[in-house]
């Protein structure tokens, strides 16, 4: 593929994810992202199968695992005190969240509803956030601040999730009774948990 071609699918890709913010998966059409993208149907079939084979791509290009919230994660938690870091963390994954938030929910509705194209998207952006999550309550299991029958895996999993489910609930009118910092400080304070020495955690 030369490099129109590249630009075009680009094109096409963008097209796609900016129609999810007011379309279902369900909804969208060729025409739709053709239109948007303003090309033509005929150009679409060129680089893709259909409708679902471009929101995987467009799926594909996300991933919370950005150089800026790996480093986040990636230090010695027991040098200072955590929940500024942490508080860091749960900002910024949630500021992720909120600028991919449409290209988020189709992802994981259609995960959930046993898609494992989507399924398997979903678990390649999240692995390497997911594996530094783990190799650092690994490390504080092994330095004693957390207890030892703790599983470093199914913490890391745990956090993980709660951090999507978090920065997925403040965006939805259904948390307009609690307040987003608030929320992201509960979550800080729980990550410090996890990968800190809780005597500063807490």
């Amino acid at each position: 593929m030369g490099r129109k071609g590249l630009a075009t699918r680009a094109k096409l890709v963008a097209a796609c994810a900016a129609l999810l913010a007011h379309h279902g998966l369900r909804d969208l059409k060729v025409a739709d992202i053709a239109k948007e993208a303003r090309t033509s149907p005929a150009t679409f079939y060129l680089y893709f199968n259909d409708v679902t084979e471009a929101v995987l791509a467009a799926v594909g290009e996300l991933s919370p695992a950005t150089p800026a919230i790996l480093a986040l994660i990636d230090v010695d938690w027991g040098r200072s005190d955590p929940l500024p870091r942490a508080r860091e963390v749960a900002a910024a994954y949630a500021a992720y969240w909120a600028d991919h938030a449409a290209l988020f929910h189709v992802r994981n509705l259609a995960a959930d509803e046993g898609d494992e194209r989507f399924r398997h998207a979903r678990e390649k952006a999240v692995r390497p956030v997911l594996a530094i999550l783990a190799a650092k309550s690994a490390d504080a299991v092994k330095r004693g601040w957390v207890p030892a029958h703790i599983d470093a895996h199914a913490a890391a999993g745990t956090i993980l999730a709660m951090l999507e489910r978090v920065s997925a609930v403040i965006r939805t009118p259904a948390a307009r009774h609690i307040e987003a910092d608030a929320m992201i400080d509960a979550a800080a304070w729980l990550i410090a948990c996890t990968v800190a020495p809780v005597r500063q955690a807490v």
